[in-house]
């Protein structure tokens, strides 16, 4: 039987490194305060909803030169895009909202608390089953 494993929500600081690795092929602008405002807007964003957030928010600046030049675009040089702004994200995020609710984590985690994969300690310590102490 394969094991169910629980993955949990990206925290704070690893959402953080999905934009700086995204926004690194890019030109951006943003502040380490645009990125804190980021990351507390984006609690609760699973790892694909990020993914299409950033995605989406990088597609601003192609925007805004198609609006400015029209049919012009297709000679259009990265040096001619303007940098990602903290406004693309929230642009972004109408878009783009959490895909997961508090009331499905919830759920996923007392789900987990039953039925989970567990990581038993003793055969970590190179311990048989059969010595365990657990009367089971």
């Amino acid at each position: 039987m394969p094991k169910q494993l629980y993955i949990p929500l990206p925290c704070a600081e690893a959402r953080r490194k999905m934009v700086l690795r995204e926004l690194g092929k890019v030109t951006s602008d943003l502040s380490p305060a645009d990125l804190d405002k980021v990351m507390a807007k984006t609690d609760g964003y699973s790892g694909s909803d990020m993914r299409n957030l950033i995605q989406e928010a990088c597609q601003g600046p192609i925007r805004t030169a198609v609006a400015q030049r029209g049919e012009l675009v297709t000679g259009l040089l990265d040096k001619d895009l303007r940098p990602v702004r903290l406004k693309d994200f929230q642009h972004a995020a109408k878009a783009q909202r959490a895909s997961v609710t508090a009331e499905e984590i919830t759920r996923y985690e007392e789900y987990n608390e039953r039925h989970g994969a567990k990581y038993v300690l003793g055969q970590q310590e190179g311990r048989d089953c059969e010595e365990s102490d657990e009367d089971w």
